[in-house]
């Protein structure tokens, strides 16, 4: 679905490349549980092996200590860091601009980076 204006996420429908069920599932495990959108410096459950925003995980831990998925139950939330090959696997995960007009197609972390500077994108003027 293009769109007409910045996002600051990433979405799984821009995601280029076959789609096998193993590889909806391994897609699937990117998406943060919070914003259902592409992880943004993924943050990952110690108990669960859950992947969270970083930004996202961090407002839930002001108002609840535990996992959103509550599978510690109320104790709170531990992380650990992301395996490097879980790491790589994001990073060659390629991913094409929703912007109206703009075909860019980039892998993870050059699609981040497009994403807030893509010539495509129009800010609403604030008035």
């Amino acid at each position: 679905n293009p769109k007409l204006y910045e996002d600051t996420h990433l979405d799984l429908a821009d995601l280029e490349g076959a789609t096998t069920p193993v590889g909806e599932d391994v897609q699937n495990f990117f998406i943060c549980t919070i914003c259902t959108m592409v992880v943004q410096n993924p943050q990952e459950c110690e108990e669960c092996n859950t992947l969270f925003c970083e930004a996202c995980i961090q407002s839930w831990l002001k108002k609840k200590e535990f996992c959103p998925k509550m599978c510690k139950g109320e104790d709170p939330m531990q992380f650990k860091k992301l395996h490097r090959l879980v790491m790589a696997n994001l990073n060659t995960m390629k991913f094409r601009c929703n912007l109206v007009g703009c075909d860019q197609l980039n892998e993870y972390m050059k699609a981040m980076e497009h994403m807030r500077s893509c010539d495509f994108s129009w800010h609403p003027c604030p008035q």
